[in-house]
């Protein structure tokens, strides 16, 4: 049936709810101290050829390891006025080791800024050794750190001093042996996470875990987006003591498995432990999927909360084992829950918290979902003192690379191996000996230079047609920029490039191109341009991966993740990546292709930008952070399943004609879009700008969007909402409501009280 509104202003389906304690003035603009990068990999030396490592770091600034494993002397000291750059030829094939048990691996005392890229940092080989640091920032003055496309083994971070610390896609494995991979405790500090990856699984636990969690902060503040967490040893994922003096706390799009895998059942599922303080620690929580159901265990919840601040949780999705979003003694507390997927009937926060504010929460009641419940507090009755702005979530832009000339040592010029690159020559079973080259022998490490090399069948790397299955984890996969190196289908309907193992690999300044879609037919012969896929068997668990300057075009899908994989395609990132000309700019199949992330990129002129083909496998969870998107046709994202999944898009700059499509579906999940800009074109006559067909629902934060008209039909499950928090949602001409559906619209409300 339809519901009209009686008035336009009545119809502008937000809720101006008042959020925060304090207003808190956007204070996400980067550092000054962020370093002027190097335009290129010209400037830098091969430490290999400058008296050794040691002697490189001391003596120069841009400093390059070539594939290898180097053992130290450690800790090796950085105390200079001049910026640092050292990068390694891929996180897997370059690593760095000390050899003193006792000290860290690398000690910075003072610099203006160090950049860390494509290393593997250890801070010891000692099995005895526990909470070694592979870094430990010990300065007194302000500082620049950012480590990118990088690992951490068997140590951690230690942050001890002021400045800003960037960590970009970088996997921490400490197996066990350190109580937190990030250790951060000076008041002055500023940690961003963006994508990457911790986990202790398959090791024994040889540190004391009362305390421990993958991100252990005392002081400074801390952000995260997009991380995955995995195989957490204490009693939460992570723990946050005290107050930031540079905003809220963020914790964003995180995918958290708890206690998983050898650590199973040893802890209840807690994302956050904020310990008992008088001091007002304010937290942002948004589009967490927590999944605690393997676990076996039901007593978990998302944050257990002992501050007098405010909590901000909204979009996330709370799965089996976790029976509440809030538990612990917050007397002091202030929650705002909206737009999240719990389970049971648990109370959202103890009745003991100083205010609560909840709407459009879904409750698990046995399969299905109960809700939207509505609650909050009138503004009569809540001084407008203590009630305003909700925490501005500003992502900082992503950190970049230089560009690549010529094939650096290590590394393999693809000319010298028989590639001409004039886009004339047939350069396929060139490119392609040199992809089967060193199989199972080393990672993959290949220059491509300016130039289009023109193929007529998709090349092939670690997969079941391949002459080579079981290429080693990592490589560095690189071209003269995307706008210099092309590798072009002939044919129009094949794919570029396909794989069913491509783990912690960088690809860079690349342009994979094949024929674009077309419309009218629909292509259902052509293939992606890029296919990321994983099959058991065959190299490794598609993950961990980095795309920086790339550019997808044509076929089915532009790129392709999972699409025919039953398996693990997850936590990969794309760098100022492009997706263009294609039915799917990004599509996304496997019900394992969780937290992968565009950052900073461009959707041009696809039929559909980001979602789940119609035919095969659905599932997976994505995040846009800053992406422009221009001439999409039909939609913007196309969702049909998920695995306890959520989506998240912040920042994104719009002119589609229809937003979302989730067809009918019995899975459930939240879809935040937060710092939205969209002004859509005209679309077709009764095509819907948006479009509910399961469980859950939209929240929109700090959005402007010019024109919307909504269906909610429900599905196969009642509960779906439509949210506006600080938002122009404007052009509301009614909403359609299906059969199983319970819709809330929101107008400046009249809430009540707790």
């Amino acid at each position: 049936m339809a519901i009209r509104a009686v008035c336009r202003k009545a119809t502008l389906v937000f809720a101006s709810l008042f959020l925060a304690l304090f207003w808190i003035p956007p204070a996400d603009a980067e550092s000054p101290l962020e370093p002027s990068r190097p335009a290129t990999y010209d400037e830098f030396i091969d430490a290999t050829k400058a008296g050794g490592l040691e002697k490189a770091i001391s003596d120069g600034e841009h400093v390059y390891l070539p594939p290898g494993r180097y053992r130290v002397d450690n800790p090796i000291l950085i105390d200079r006025e001049r910026p640092l750059f050292l990068h390694g030829a891929n996180r897997m094939a370059t690593t760095i080791v000390g050899r003193n048990a006792r000290q860290p691996l690398f000690l910075v005392r003072r610099a203006s800024a160090v950049s860390i890229a494509g290393v593997k940092l250890v801070a010891n080989d000692d099995s005895n050794a526990r909470d070694q640091a592979a870094i430990r920032l010990a300065n007194a003055q302000p500082l620049w750190l950012e480590i990118q496309d990088g690992v951490i083994e068997d140590s951690r971070l230690e942050v001890l001093g002021p400045g800003t610390v960037r960590i970009q896609a970088v996997s921490f494995m400490p197996h066990g042996r350190a109580t937190s991979s990030v250790f951060i405790d000076h008041p002055d500090a500023q940690v961003t996470i963006v994508g990457g990856n911790m986990t202790n699984h398959h090791v024994p636990i040889r540190v004391p875990t009362s305390a421990a969690a993958h991100v252990h902060q005392r002081q400074g503040r801390l952000r995260i987006f997009g991380t995955g967490l995995q195989a957490a040893i204490g009693p939460s994922d992570i723990r946050i003591e005290s107050p930031s003096n540079q905003g809220p706390h963020a914790l964003i799009g995180i995918r958290s498995e708890g206690a998983n895998g050898t650590n199973q059942g040893t802890h209840a599922c807690l994302l956050l432990t904020v310990p008992s303080t008088l001091a007002a620690v304010d937290v942002a929580i948004e589009s967490v999927a927590q999944v605690c159901g393997p676990m076996g265990r039901t007593d978990g919840s998302l944050v257990d909360y002992g501050g007098r601040g405010t909590l901000w949780l909204v979009g996330n999705n709370v799965s089996p084992g976790a029976r509440s979003l809030v538990i612990g003694p917050a007397g002091g507390a202030r929650v705002f829950a909206v737009g999240n997927l719990v389970q049971g009937k648990a109370e959202i926060a103890p009745a003991s918290t100083k205010q609560r504010v909840w709407t459009a929460n879904l409750e698990w009641v046995g399969r299905r979902l109960q809700g939207p419940s509505i609650q909050g507090i009138p503004s009569e009755e809540a001084p407008s003192s203590d009630w305003s702005h909700p925490p501005e979530i500003v992502v900082p832009p992503a950190l970049t690379r230089p560009r690549m000339t010529r094939a650096l040592p290590g590394m393999i010029d693809a000319r010298r191996a028989g590639a001409v690159g004039d886009g004339i020559h047939d350069d396929t079973q060139a490119l392609q000996r040199l992809l089967d080259r060193d199989c199972g022998t080393r990672a993959k490490l290949v220059f491509l230079p300016a130039g289009t090399y023109r193929i007529t069948e998709t090349l092939l790397f670690n997969h079941d047609r391949s002459k080579c299955r079981d290429h080693l984890m990592g490589g560095w996969i690189v071209g003269a920029g995307s706008d210099q190196t092309r590798i072009r289908r002939d044919g129009g309907t094949g794919g570029v490039f396909e794989t069913q193992g491509l783990a912690y690999a960088t690809l860079q300044g690349l342009t994979f191109q094949t024929g674009p879609h077309i419309a009218s037919t629909h292509d259902s012969s052509r293939s992606p341009a890029f296919a990321l896929e994983n099959k058991r068997g065959v190299g490794h668990a598609s993950q961990g991966n980095t795309f920086h300057d790339v550019r997808f075009e044509g076929g089915s899908a532009a790129l392709a993740i999972g699409v025919e994989s039953p398996e693990q395609c997850s936590e990969n990132l794309f760098i100022e990546t492009v997706f263009s000309r294609a039915r799917f700019g990004l599509a996304v199949g496997a019900y394992n292709a969780l937290a992968n992330i565009v950052y900073g990129g461009r959707f041009d002129d696809n039929e559909i930008t980001v979602g789940h083909p119609e035919s095969g496998l659905s599932g997976g969870t994505w995040m846009l952070l800053g992406a422009t998107i221009r001439g999409t046709r039909d939609r913007e994202f196309n969702l049909r399943n998920s695995a306890t999944g959520v989506w998240y898009a912040n920042g994104i700059d719009s002119d589609t004609p229809s937003l979302v499509s989730v067809g009918g579906t019995g899975a459930a999940f939240p879809f935040v879009l937060e710092n939205a800009s969209i002004s859509p074109r005209p679309r077709e006559a009764g095509k819907r700008f948006l479009l509910f067909g399961g469980g859950g629902g939209f929240v929109f934060i700090r959005s402007s969007v010019q024109a919307i008209s909504p269906s909610l039909i429900g599905g196969r499950m009642a509960g779906s909402y439509l949210v506006g928090l600080e938002s122009t949602l404007s052009g509301l001409e009614g909403v359609t409501v299906g059969p199983n559906a319970t819709v809330k619209l929101l107008s400046p409300p009249t809430p009540r009280l707790d």
